[in-house]
């Protein structure tokens, strides 16, 4: 995250110096928290605080001058909202009572598995970050009245004029610096590998972005995490960045158990190897159906449930597709080196009626297709009509379009003022396109509709 983490340093207080830059130590090298400010002296501490953020406190509880009780006191007074952790060379129950009863976040014996005192320091971490995000999510970061807005920082160049889309970039903007696992849902195509890189962008790790697609691994999955062989572990090779997981609906059991286990314990034991290892990226996933449809996987889908967001389809914020077009159509004409063709008025009323089953993908793809034999002047049409009359075509033959209710069927005349007057709806009048979706001629299409208003 910009070369440290956390962003902002702990601090870490005790008089004995040599422990400090042991424990410093063990900081940096087992949990990768390389932004840590040793204090020595106690007395300082109220100052240093005042000068600068800092995300957590480690304190020792027996120092001179000042005891660390009394200190965990002054601080949770000024700054509340710092977990502190107190660490202490006895174990004494009367003195963690006292300590929790003062506010301490957690209280630790130094002669304990450092692996505990490390993993009580991960949770004060995480649980700083999420009191930060939900200030970050009530003051707000984007201006929802806005209408067609690009979003700044890392989401640049990705558009949209959809409050519903707004409010998704607003929330993964807040929580973008996060350590907590995050899963996305949504049809394929709604663009969730996108979002999940421009998350990692936004919270800029220190680490870097990898995709692993859950499916390519099947019961692989954790050997694929933690490596087939030396130093390919996929978790290593994030180190403190993301890993992405494509189709996490697609775990078998024995992935499930280890992803369960890395998010509980945030470690895991590469092969070939004796010791387990700490994994101080962030975890986010992906699944193409909606979370409540992933049978099987209740402990497993509780991990995600801090934050969980779910990718509209594209038919669901059709007031989107005159940016998406547009945006299209600029990085297609740039790619294939051609002059930026211009748009027929017709061609949103005909994307308009669309459903879209592979969603901005599609779209995308569709626009490729059109400027790659695009010549000069307006975009032809004919790309984006083969591509939606073959999805007519494939349509079941099951597929109930008309319902009909009680004895009597509709004439063919009515059948056809019905389907005259559909088509008119969902073209907005536009007889081209009402004729295409007809599959009758332009003529044909004004002859019916003068003869229905003169009838």
């Amino acid at each position: 995250m910009s070369g440290v983490f956390p962003i902002n340093p702990v601090l870490v207080i005790d008089d004995d110096e040599i422990w400090l830059k042991s424990f410093s130590f063990q900081l940096k090298r087992k949990l990768g928290v390389t932004n840590v400010i040793p204090c020595s002296k106690p007395e300082e501490v109220m100052s240093i605080l005042v000068s600068r953020p800092v995300t957590i406190v480690i304190l020792d509880f027996t120092m001179p001058r000042i005891m660390g009780d009394q200190l965990l006191m002054n601080i949770k007074t000024e700054y509340p909202d710092i977990p502190v952790i107190l660490l202490t060379g006895s174990d004494q129950v009367d003195i963690a009572v006292r300590c929790m009863q003062r506010g301490a976040f957690d209280y630790f014996v130094k002669s304990v598995d450092i692996n505990q005192v490390l993993s009580g320091v991960l949770r004060a971490i995480k649980h700083r970050e999420t009191l930060q995000e939900n200030r970050l999510l009530n003051s707000g970061f984007l201006n929802e009245t806005s209408q067609m807005v690009s979003v700044g920082g890392s989401f640049a160049g990705l558009w949209t004029r959809s409050l519903r889309m707004l409010r998704i970039f607003r929330y993964l903007e807040a929580i973008a610096q996060s350590s907590e696992p995050l899963l996305f849902t949504g049809e394929y195509g709604t663009g969730k590998a996108t979002f999940a890189k421009a998350l990692h962008a936004t919270g800029k790790r220190e680490g870097q972005f990898v995709y692993c697609k859950i499916l390519e691994h099947g019961d692989f999955f954790p050997d694929a995490l933690s490596g087939y062989r030396r130093g390919d572990s996929l978790l290593e090779k994030a180190g403190g960045g993301t890993i992405y997981l494509e189709g996490i609906e697609h775990l078998t059991r024995s992935g499930e158990c280890f992803l369960t286990n890395l998010l509980e314990s945030s470690q895991f034991s590469p092969l070939q190897s004796l010791k387990s290892k700490w994994f101080t990226g962030r975890i986010v996933a992906s699944a193409g159906v909606p979370i409540d449809e992933i049978s099987g996987m209740k402990q497993l889908m509780m991990k995600f449930s801090s934050h969980t967001v779910e990718i509209p389809a594209l038919r669901e914020r059709r007031e989107d597709l005159p940016v998406l077009l547009d945006c299209f159509l600029e990085e297609a004409s740039r790619n294939y080196g051609k002059s930026r063709p211009t748009i027929p008025p017709e061609l949103l009323t005909l994307l308009g009626v669309y459903e879209f089953p592979r969603n901005v993908q599609e779209l995308r793809d569709m626009v490729f297709e059109a400027v790659l034999s695009h010549s000069s002047g307006v975009l032809s049409m004919e790309t984006f009509k083969e591509r939606i009359s073959d999805y007519a075509t494939i349509l079941p033959h099951d597929t109930q379009l008309v319902k009909f209710t009680g004895p009597r069927l509709p004439t063919l005349s009515e059948v056809q003022d019905i389907l005259i007057s559909e088509a008119c709806r969902r073209a907005s009048g536009n007889q081209g396109v009402m004729a295409d979706m007809l599959g009758i001629s332009r003529t044909a299409v004004n002859k019916r509709l003068k003869a229905n208003k003169s009838s």
